[in-house]
């Protein structure tokens, strides 16, 4: 492949440059540059046609320069470059229709023979990265997404969003003011609404969601349609994501009623989450997630009708989390915390205090071969029924749980495993404990 690019000045001087380098300089008779019906690939003098491949054809209004030249050679365009009044990739691949991705919707048509080829120029797919602002260039922040390229930024001004977000665009960065200028106060002030219907935000690709306030999903709990019965507020597919500088208010799903992660390598990061509710992880719900991380969580006042009104590790969800505060949340089973079916997080720094279990496990909840690693956690005044397992801690089916640097008060431990499978050191426990210390 090479890259050829005629520049005309204006004033009758025509560079012809390949591969980036200046091969030819000359004078026309007519300096004048006028609009006319064009062809690409043939001359409209004698009809005749290239003999070859063409791809990426641009024109532009302005003389470009050596360095704009080398500068975008080999990179893909976007359509919006200012002085950019055509631009035919030829990606369309079949068919008689070329389409023009400026917005000046100057279309072609292949005529004759001409037809399709397999190779394709070696341009970098793409655009060099840009930021868009919501609402100054688009009314709406979907009307953004739906316009960006992998590794743009989009912005959003303060105020309410009446909008179910999708984000499917791999490396590109939704956020507030509240991560520009670190204050956050910004969080309240940028709402993303779903007023009743569907999510605030679902996530199939990308890189971070910032600073925003998500409220009022509602998804049925008696839906089966997955993942339409994922989280109400927030659902994360996608690997390697970070939610940061959340408050998730208000929202209901089935699994997950705040937040559900689904993607490996999540980021979670000074989020509160609070009034929700759900069938499953009220709060937030890992489901099936790997490893990830999490940091300055809060969780306070959510409902699950069964398991983990607070936060739930579910099915090989293997999650870091340091400075958790988990209170006031209530369900059947593991009213803070559980961990359940080979699932292994870790917790360092919490407050899981005043949550209730219905039926069992009112702090925490750690079942089926699975496993809890709490350092310099408190556990206190959480609740179950009189006379079931454990207000603070419940075991069973084969789980562990490790307390080191800890405190439980004000609650009890209840171990149903066979053999003990509290593993307790240098801890506070009210009563005392009996299994491996």
């Amino acid at each position: 492949w090479h890259h050829v690019a005629a520049v005309h000045s204006g004033n009758g001087e025509v560079e012809i440059y390949l591969n980036g380098e200046s091969i030819f300089t000359a004078s026309v008779s007519v300096p004048n540059i006028s609009s006319s019906n064009g062809a690409i690939g043939s001359s409209p003098l004698g009809g005749e046609r290239w003999n070859g491949n063409i791809d990426e054809v641009r024109i532009w209004n302005t003389a470009r320069t050596q360095e704009e030249l080398q500068g975008s050679m080999h990179q893909s365009l976007r359509g919006t470059e200012n002085g950019l009044v055509g631009y035919w990739s030829f990606d369309e691949n079949e068919g008689a229709a070329v389409n023009d991705g400026t917005p000046n919707g100057n279309d072609g048509t292949v005529n004759g023979d001409l037809g399709w080829s397999d190779l394709s120029a070696p341009i970098d797919g793409t655009p060099a990265p840009v930021m868009l602002n919501v609402p100054d260039d688009y009314a709406s922040i979907q009307e953004a997404i739906d316009s960006a390229f992998p590794g743009d930024t989009v912005l959003v001004q303060p105020g309410t969003y009446d909008e179910n977000i999708y984000l499917n665009t791999s490396s590109v960065v939704l956020m507030s003011l509240a991560a520009v200028s670190q204050d956050m106060s910004y969080i309240e002030q940028t709402v993303i609404d779903a007023g009743g219907s569907g999510k605030p935000v679902f996530v199939e690709n990308g890189a971070e969601l910032n600073g925003f306030t998500l409220q009022n999903g509602y998804v049925s709990l008696d839906t089966e349609d997955w993942p339409d019965n994922a989280a109400g507020g927030l659902v994360i597919m996608a690997s390697d994501f970070r939610a940061i500088n959340l408050v998730v208010r208000n929202n209901q799903g089935r699994w997950g009623g705040g937040i559900g992660v689904h993607g490996e390598g999540s980021h979670l990061e000074n989020i509160l989450v609070t009034n929700n509710n759900c069938e499953d992880g009220a709060g937030i719900f890992y489901g099936t997630s790997g490893h990830g991380y999490a940091k300055d969580i809060t969780i306070i006042g959510n409902t699950a009708a069964n398991l983990g009104g607070g936060i739930y590790f579910y099915n090989g969800s293997n999650v870091d989390v340091v400075n958790l505060h988990s209170e006031g949340n209530s369900a059947n089973y593991g009213g803070g915390v559980i961990s359940y079916r080979r699932s292994h997080p870790t917790i360092t720094n919490a407050l899981i205090i005043n949550n209730t279990a219905n039926l069992d496990g009112g702090g925490v909840s750690v079942f089926r071969q699975s496993s809890i690693a709490f350092t310099s956690v408190t556990v206190y005044g959480n609740t179950a029924p009189e006379g079931v397992a454990g207000s603070a801690i419940s075991l069973g089916m084969s789980s562990q749980v490790y307390l080191l640097n800890s405190i439980v008060w004000g609650n009890s431990i209840s171990d149903e495993n066979d053999s003990p499978s509290a593993f307790i050191e240098s801890s506070i426990i009210e009563s005392g404990y009996e299994g491996n210390n």
